[in-house]
């Protein structure tokens, strides 16, 4: 079965220089070298899908999935599917409770980026708790390797 990595838009985003976070390309094209399958999720009402399609990275990914609204659990099935992938072989990277509570919930397994001030706060209940955290996006590859 393929291994897979979904990725939050945010987690890739550096809100301070308003672009890709530094070390993701590398990242992302090491992860497919290792044979994951990659996929992007966000909404579409996210003022950093522009900045971030004019970086190009999306080449790297397998099926990007972006909606006007908070459709996570839509979206996280709708890329397990089209991708082929097992939740219990998938791993979902996120900055916020919201995501990691609903990837735990599909049997996903979770990863906690906390590099910004977004993911400061923290979890207020179990289902919140990630599997692994990471402070920096660089820091995925090692728990993948």
């Amino acid at each position: 079965m393929a291994k897979g990595v979904i990725f939050h838009i945010r987690a890739l985003f550096n809100p301070g220089t308003q672009g890709v976070t530094e070390g993701c390309k590398e990242l992302l094209e090491d992860l497919r070298a290792r044979g994951y399958k990659l996929c992007l999720f966000g909404r579409t009402s996210d003022n950093r899908l522009e900045l971030i399609c004019l970086l190009r990275p999306f080449e790297l990914f397998g099926r990007i999935l972006f909606t006007p609204n908070d459709r996570i659990r839509e979206l996280l099935r709708d890329c397990l599917t089209d991708m082929d992938l097992e939740a219990g072989e998938t791993f979902l990277v996120g900055t916020r409770k919201r995501e990691i509570a609903i990837g735990r919930r599909m049997g996903i397994k979770t990863i906690w980026c906390r590099s910004d001030s977004l993911t400061s706060r923290l979890p207020i209940n179990q289902s919140q708790v990630a599997d692994f955290i990471v402070s920096n996006i660089r820091d995925v590859i090692e728990l993948l390797a």
